[in-house]
């Protein structure tokens, strides 16, 4: 595979509403640290909108995603525990693992790109 396919790969395996640090990383082979402030000048100009999601300990499932931390409910059902009928489905927000994300903004959601 050559470099113009893996990276077309990449873009096609890439959610729009799901944009992790490492996706970026892991694009344009950079470390994290610089993928991190490529992300917030996305933010700044207009192409991703930034956003954090809380992770279900039991099966590492999102169960929750705002525009900031603060937003979330201090208390989060997990409907896949609770459908499973865990023990555990009910958590405290400060007790579960926060990752932020990236939406392609709408403005760009009908923009294509050829490779």
């Amino acid at each position: 595979m050559n470099l113009l396919s893996a990276k077309k790969q990449i873009i096609e395996n890439t959610d729009p509403d799901r944009v992790y640090v490492e996706n970026i990383r892991s694009f344009f082979n950079i470390n994290s640290k610089i993928a991190q402030k490529l992300c917030n000048v996305a933010v700044k100009r207009g192409f991703f909108d930034k956003y954090v999601e809380v992770r279900c300990p039991n099966d590492d499932s999102t169960i929750y995603s705002s525009e900031s931390f603060e937003e979330i409910p201090s208390q989060i059902i997990c409907q896949n525990c609770q459908l499973n009928e865990e023990d555990n489905y009910q958590f405290d927000k400060k007790d579960l693992k926060a990752n932020t994300f990236y939406r392609l903004s709408n403005k760009y959601r009908n923009e294509k790109v050829s490779i």
